[in-house]
């Protein structure tokens, strides 16, 4: 049975996961959070803070893929900008 306790456990033990890991665990927390919606028996206000940090985190492991050899460096970029690194 989720508790709100066990999705903060999950968010504190995605900040520390490679990221499938942690997009793991944050899929699951927001699937719990659904949950405790549906139950009806947890502060909403609490919940929608959670979810807001779930889907942020989200957002910023999917940036991390993004940025994780998808793009291009530098120079290569912008071959006439002397400042590129």
């Amino acid at each position: 049975m989720p508790d709100i306790d066990g999705v903060e456990s999950k968010l504190a033990r995605a900040a520390e996961a490679d990221k499938a890991e942690a997009r793991r665990l944050l899929t699951a927390a927001r699937a719990e959070i659904g949950r405790l919606r549906e139950r009806g028996d947890a502060d909403p206000d609490r919940l929608d803070a959670l979810e807001t940090d779930v889907e942020q985190r989200l957002r910023a492991v999917g940036e991390r893929d993004a940025y994780d050899g998808a793009g291009v460096d530098g120079a290569a970029a912008n071959p006439d900008d002397e400042d590129a690194p």
